[in-house]
């Protein structure tokens, strides 16, 4: 976890304030199934911003597989919109709904868009667990 976001109050939040959860096949799958339920109706389930209400969205949602964007984004920052929102957008803050915990792992689950070598060995049970995307 590296980097700095801003909390919902408007402070500074770092990713040392950010529970710690290992990259494990069943965080990752309590991360996909988080997304699947509350993100991909907007992102789609790929993360290319295509899902079903997508499109009616003004602007549209983040196409979370573009890498070139993807990899200047700090993992606070990323955290900071699931749980605040996004102003000026449709997206909506998490916070209250999703514990600290779910927070991270949807976060986790995410950066693995623009990794789909690691995703799918992880899904194939090749990669044991730990560290971060």
């Amino acid at each position: 976890l590296t980097g700095k976001g801003q909390s919902a109050n408007g402070g500074e939040v770092s990713t040392m304030d950010l529970p710690l959860i290992p990259v494990t096949l069943i965080s990752y799958r309590q991360g996909k199934a988080l997304y699947q339920r509350y993100c991909a109706g907007c992102h789609g389930l790929e993360g290319n911003g295509g899902g079903p209400v997508g499109h009616l969205l003004r602007p549209e949602p983040r196409n979370l597989t573009d890498a070139a964007w993807m990899i200047k984004q700090e993992q606070a920052y990323l955290h900071q919109v699931v749980v605040s929102g996004k102003k000026g957008t449709a997206m909506p803050g998490f916070e209250g709904l999703l514990t600290p915990e779910e927070l991270v792992q949807v976060v986790s689950y995410v950066q693995f868009f623009t990794q789909p070598s690691a995703q799918q060995s992880l899904e194939m049970g090749l990669i044991a667990g730990g560290g971060q995307p």
